[in-house]
C-alpha cells in the first residue's frame, strides 16, 4: 500500500487526509479574517483571550503547593495564525524600510545569540591580529 506525506499506517493516511481537508476548508475564511483585521486594524476580542492552565514544573513537587505550579496559555489556533502574518509583515516592512538594525539577531532567521558572539569575537581577533577594532564596541553589547 502507498501512503501520502510519509506515514506508516493506513490510519496515518486517513488522518492526514481529513487534515488537507480542513486545511482547504478553513484556509479562505483565516485568511478572509486576516485581511479584515489587517484593514480595519482591529482583531476579534474572542480571539484575545486565552485558556489558562496550571502546569507543575516537576513531577516530584507537591502538588497542593501553588508556586510548584507554571502557567500555560493557550492561544486560539487563528491568533496564532494571524499573529505569525503580522510578524512576516512586520519584519518585510522593517527590512524594507531600513529600521531594522543590521546586528539585530532576536526574531531573525538565521541570526541568534551565537552569530552575535561570532561577530564580537571576529572583531577581537582582527583587533588583535593589529587591525583596526570598531570604534562602537556598543553596538554589540545589546546583540547578545
Amino acid at each position: 500500500h502507498s501512503y501520502r506525506s510519509g506515514t506508516r499506517s493506513p490510519e496515518g493516511a486517513e488522518i492526514m487526509h481529513h487534515t488537507y481537508a480542513k486545511l482547504r476548508f478553513f484556509s479562505p475564511i483565516i485568511d478572509n479574517l486576516a485581511n479584515i483585521s489587517f484593514r480595519t486594524r482591529e482583531f476579534p476580542s474572542i480571539y484575545k483571550t486565552a485558556q489558562v492552565l496550571p502546569l507543575i514544573k516537576k513531577p516530584s513537587l507537591d502538588q497542593s503547593v501553588p508556586a510548584n505550579y507554571r502557567p500555560i496559555s493557550n492561544l486560539h489556533t487563528v491568533s496564532k495564525i494571524i499573529e505569525r502574518l503580522v510578524l512576516v509583515r512586520l519584519k518585510l516592512h522593517l527590512l524594507a524600510t531600513g529600521n531594522f538594525n543590521p546586528l539585530q539577531s532576536a526574531y531573525r532567521s538565521g541570526h541568534s545569540t551565537e552569530t552575535a558572539l561570532q561577530g564580537i569575537l571576529d572583531s577581537f581577533y582582527k583587533a588583535i591580529d593589529g587591525q583596526k577594532l570598531s570604534h562602537d564596541k556598543s553596538r554589540y553589547i545589546g546583540c547578545v
